[in-house]
């Protein structure tokens, strides 16, 4: 049995379209390929293509625009060349922007894709899919854009998306987390599986369908685990040591509140899209002291021990036994936000973490090689444990 970690990282300004493009994307993903070539990884980034198609729309005129849109694909022709991946990721807001007194002004009404007709949905998908491929196969002539992920998770109600990804050609959907639910937003609770990926039912991306001429779902991995809020945000030495017998390190917690405090000046909480508003009522307190969470594999927020127990946990899993019967490699889609960090000291330490402990059991993908060794496997007739219940 062996882990094929697909590490993933959406690359986009921030929800509103604010941010420095040069310092929370196009500089630190640099720093970040050169990072993965020494360590032998790689990664799948899930480019926000609405974002630079804007950006060009606006070039012409505005010189500042011009340098981004141009840097935009360096940054992914150095991410090829140095044999990583690109996919498609879209934020609906981007649809009609507008660049008013140097600031990017979003229709945030248009986030969820349901804001959006069928027809309009399927013009920007067809749109940012064509211009990835015209851009990347000058450096990768094979290259396709067969992968997806919705802004924001924000793909439900889903039988119209997985309808306009199957017919322009899109394989596969990473837009879900087993058991991530927010309210009016998304709601994952009843999702097939964690880490197994599965042909989406047309009329719930949620549901397995036992036809596999439909596009592949690869969840991103995520462990529902019962914890304290309270005691991880205040106490994080002693809660880690006690509900999980690791030794996080003082330096990985300073880095974490460094990474808050960053993100905090660089993208205030008053002024975000996607901010929660809870009643601070008796149930608020509660869960605060004690309740079940929805963890997803994230680099950029787990610590570096935490993250490599989630992995080794998953060697102990029933499903993941029974699976590997089938498939040799067991698919784990990781994530992360690379506008929310101000240094790569987290994933380094991580990707270090693994290749000392996992040595020959685990493996580094991109997405596009997740989706061909499946569907590899389907076309020799073991798709079978892709509907299996276990």
């Amino acid at each position: 049995m062996k882990i094929a970690l697909i590490l993933t990282n959406d690359w986009e300004l921030f929800g509103d379209g604010s941010g420095d493009f040069f310092e929370i994307q196009y500089n630190p993903t640099l720093e970040l390929i050169k990072l993965l070539q020494n360590e032998g990884a790689t990664i799948t980034l899930m480019a926000e293509v609405l974002q630079q198609l804007k950006h060009i729309e606006f070039s012409d005129d505005i010189p500042e625009l011009k340098e981004i849109s141009t840097s935009w694909e360096l940054a992914i022709k150095n991410v090829i060349e140095n044999k990583c991946d690109v996919q498609l990721h879209l934020h609906p807001q981007w649809v009609d922007a507008k660049y008013i007194g140097g600031k990017w002004q979003l229709d945030m009404s248009k986030s969820p894709i349901s804001a959006l007709t069928e027809n309009d949905f399927k013009d920007i998908v067809k749109s940012s899919k064509n211009y990835l491929e015209a851009l990347i196969q000058k450096y990768k002539p094979d290259y396709k854009c067969i992968a997806f992920r919705a802004g924001n998770y924000l793909i439900q109600p889903s039988e119209i998306p997985i309808k306009v990804l199957k017919e322009v050609g899109i394989k596969s959907d990473l837009s879900v987390t087993k058991w991530l639910y927010s309210d009016q937003n998304y709601d994952f609770r009843s999702a097939y599986s964690n880490f197994k990926p599965w042909f989406v039912n047309p009329k719930d991306i949620n549901q397995k369908f036992d036809n596999c001429n439909s596009i592949i779902e690869f969840p991103i991995y995520s462990v529902r685990h019962l914890n304290s809020p309270f005691l991880r945000k205040f106490f994080p030495l002693i809660y880690y040591k006690l509900r999980y017998s690791l030794a996080i390190k003082s330096e990985d917690i300073s880095w974490q509140k460094e990474r808050n405090r960053i993100k905090e000046t660089r993208y205030p909480k008053n002024i975000r899209y996607y901010k929660t508003s809870e009643k601070k009522n008796l149930k608020w307190y509660l869960n605060k002291i004690i309740s079940y969470e929805t963890i997803q594999l994230d680099y950029d927020h787990l610590y570096p021990e935490f993250f490599v127990k989630i992995i080794r946990d998953l060697y102990k899993n029933k499903e993941a036994v029974n699976f590997a019967k089938y498939f040799e490699f067991i698919p784990i889609i990781a994530t992360a936000h690379i506008k929310d960090i101000h240094n790569l000291k987290n994933i380094k330490k991580i990707l270090r973490l693994i290749n000392k402990e996992f040595e020959n059991h685990i493996e580094f993908w991109t997405i596009t090689e997740a989706y061909n060794y499946f569907n590899k496997k389907i076309s020799e007739g073991t798709n079978g444990i892709l509907h299996k219940s276990n």
